[in-house]
C-alpha cells in the first residue's frame, strides 16, 4: 500500500499576462511539497519554449498555457493552467508606392492616440511622412499604439532619372532630351514641350 502523504503545491504564474500580439512573456512554474527540489518533471502545453520551471511563450492571440508537474515519489502529479491575453493590434492603412519628390503623406492608423516612427516621419504625433528624406529610399513607418504595440507601413519610393545633363549652343536646332528613367512622364520648363522636345530658342533677340 502507498499513501499519497506529500502533495504537489502548483502556481503558475506570468510575468506579462497582456502583451501585444507577437510579443513574448515568460511563464513561471512554482512548485513545492513531494520529494522536494530537484525531484519534479514539468510537461508544458504546445507554444511554449524552454524547458523546467520557466518557459516563454509568444501567442499571436490570446491562449491558454498548462504545465503538469510530477515528481519521483508518491504524489499525484499537479496541473495548473494560465491565460496570456493579449491587445487587439494596430492596423496601419495600406502599404503604397510614391515618388521622392511628392507629399508630404499624413499616414493613418487605428486606434487613434498612438505615435509614428521611421525614416521620413517629420510629426510623430500627426503621421507627416517625407519620402525624399532619408535619400529617398523604399522603407518602413511604424505605428506604435497607445499599448505599445506595432504595425509598419511599407512605402516604396519609385525611382525617377531626368537623364544626363545636355548642353547646346543657341538657336541650334530642336532636339530631343535624354529619354529619362521611368519612360511615359512629361516635361515641363522653358523651351521644352511635354514630350521633351528642347528648342534652344534666345530670348530677347
Amino acid at each position: 500500500m502507498s499513501v499519497n502523504n506529500c502533495p504537489l503545491q502548483l502556481e503558475l504564474i506570468a510575468l506579462d499576462s497582456l502583451i501585444c500580439p507577437g510579443t513574448c512573456t515568460q511563464l513561471i512554474a512554482r512548485v513545492t511539497g513531494g520529494t522536494g527540489p530537484g525531484t519534479y518533471t514539468y510537461a508544458w502545453s504546445a507554444g511554449a519554449s524552454g524547458g523546467g520551471d520557466t518557459v516563454t511563450v509568444c501567442p499571436s492571440a490570446t491562449t491558454a498555457y498548462t504545465v503538469t508537474v510530477d515528481d519521483a515519489g508518491p504524489a499525484l502529479a499537479a496541473s495548473a493552467s494560465i491565460t496570456i491575453q493579449t491587445y487587439n493590434p494596430p492596423v496601419a492603412q495600406a502599404d503604397f508606392s510614391t515618388c521622392r519628390n511628392v507629399g508630404p503623406y499624413t499616414l493613418t492608423a487605428t486606434p487613434a492616440g498612438g505615435t509614428w516612427e521611421g525614416v521620413g516621419i517629420s510629426n510623430a504625433n500627426n503621421g507627416t511622412f517625407e519620402p525624399w528624406a532619408g535619400g529617398g529610399n523604399s522603407r518602413y513607418a511604424t505605428y506604435i499604439d497607445p499599448n505599445g504595440c506595432k504595425d509598419s507601413v511599407y512605402v516604396t519610393i519609385l525611382p525617377i532619372w531626368a537623364g544626363p545633363g545636355e548642353a547646346s549652343c543657341p538657336a541650334a536646332a530642336p532636339f530631343q532630351v535624354a529619354q529619362p528613367t521611368p519612360n511615359g512622364g512629361t516635361w515641363s520648363g522653358p523651351n521644352v514641350d511635354a514630350a521633351g522636345l528642347f528648342a534652344p530658342i534666345v530670348t530677347g533677340k
